[in-house]
């Protein structure tokens, strides 16, 4: 048994709630937390890593999906069906999944429109969920300055994570504790697999990049190289997982029909733009494999992309033409797939509620950031 984050980056800054989680238990915690990604990771990451049996899943994408959806890149359709993905995915391997809300600055003053989407999943598949962005809304009600506790606009402040870390476990050992029942659940989901860089060419094609907080084996591609997916009949190409810390390119994809272009230069600091993240790379329009083979290769530098990135960034001098990919993540047409389970009982789906009264947990959040 374990507690599972799949999460944003909430989940990996300095000080973040999973490092206090792990000080404050002693049951393993696996940080599956990938910043700047919306909730198709999860599925991307599910392909990588088995839960198992009894362990906890812990959710935190509603601010990345939130602004996938406000840039245009994602729409609430698409934030559901990963959603119930995932969910569904989680509940095959035994696993139980809990729904985390963490606060954004657009959400500090009333309820968000992704809010209430991620809620309102929640009541459509039974999931439980934590809302602690309910919670930041109190404190601020209560006059705690707002930097007390945001470390920026998408960031709760390192005193507010003890807070949240705590909860998240209380939560938890309610969820062990509580007695379960059978249940079973008609979904939507989208079937996927990952089709793993170290699976498709051996070394000296393959880089190993590790932080803190990722690790994987990398596929470097150039303008000397190209490499090629097959894919069935219904199967499209809706995503890969980029080293940022690569020159970039821009890179071609392209079937028997079509090409699609991509601008995969992403980095976080000019100054040193070679440092190594792990970044989810959605496809907005996914890719069609009409079952044959996408080719990839290295496009033109001017050559004008068809598909946008978000994040994407406009290349530095003297970095230009390399790509690294740990995976890419392959899916076939939605389906409804029916899911037998073991549901906490009596605990209730908020567990916000189900921990203390929400005006109780503000005032306990309220003492931390102005501590």
């Amino acid at each position: 048994m374990a507690i599972v984050v799949l999460g944003t980056s909430n989940g990996i800054v300095q000080n973040s709630f999973v490092d206090r989680m792990r000080a404050c238990t002693d049951e393993p915690v696996l940080n599956l937390s990938v910043g700047a990604s919306t909730s198709m990771t999860g599925l991307f990451l599910l392909g990588r890593h088995r839960l198992q049996r009894d362990d906890i899943a812990i959710l935190d994408y509603l601010i990345n999906d939130a602004g996938s959806i406000w840039h245009g890149m994602r729409t609430e359709a698409d934030i559901r069906l990963y959603l119930s993905s995932i969910i569904a995915h989680v509940r095959r391997c035994g696993a139980v999944p809990v729904m985390l809300l963490l606060p954004t600055h657009d959400g500090l003053a009333a309820r968000t429109a992704t809010e209430a989407l991620f809620l309102d999943v929640c009541a459509t598949c039974a999931v439980p969920y934590l809302d602690l962005s309910g919670l930041f809304r109190d404190a601020l009600s209560a006059g705690v300055d707002h930097d007390a506790l945001m470390r920026d606009p998408w960031h709760a402040a390192p005193r507010t994570t003890p807070v949240i870390a705590g909860l998240i476990l209380q939560a938890v050992r309610r969820l062990r504790a509580a007695a379960s029942q059978d249940a079973s659940m008609t979904l939507w989901h989208l079937p996927t697999r990952v089709i793993a860089a170290s699976d498709l060419y051996p070394l000296p094609w393959l880089v190993s990049r590790s932080s803190s907080v990722y690790r994987g084996e990398f596929l470097a591609l150039n303008r000397a190289r190209s490499l090629s997916l097959r894919l069935d009949a219904t199967e499209s190409l809706i995503g890969l997982m980029l080293n940022t810390g690569a020159p970039g390119a821009n890179v071609a994809f392209a079937t028997a029909t079509q090409t699609m272009v991509k601008s995969l230069t992403i980095y976080w600091n000019a100054d040193h733009p070679d440092w190594f993240t792990a970044i989810f790379v959605d496809f907005r329009t996914p890719l069609a494999g009409d079952g044959g083979t996408i080719r990839i290769g290295i496009a033109a530098p001017d050559a004008v992309a068809t598909d946008p990135t978000h994040h994407q960034m406009p290349p530095l001098p003297g970095r230009e033409g390399e790509v690294e990919f740990e995976g890419f993540l392959i899916a076939r047409p939605a389906e409804q797939t029916t899911i037998g389970f073991r549901q906490p009982g009596e605990i209730g789906f908020n567990l916000t509620i189900a921990l203390g009264h929400g005006h109780c947990l503000a005032t306990l959040l309220a003492a931390a950031a102005t501590a």
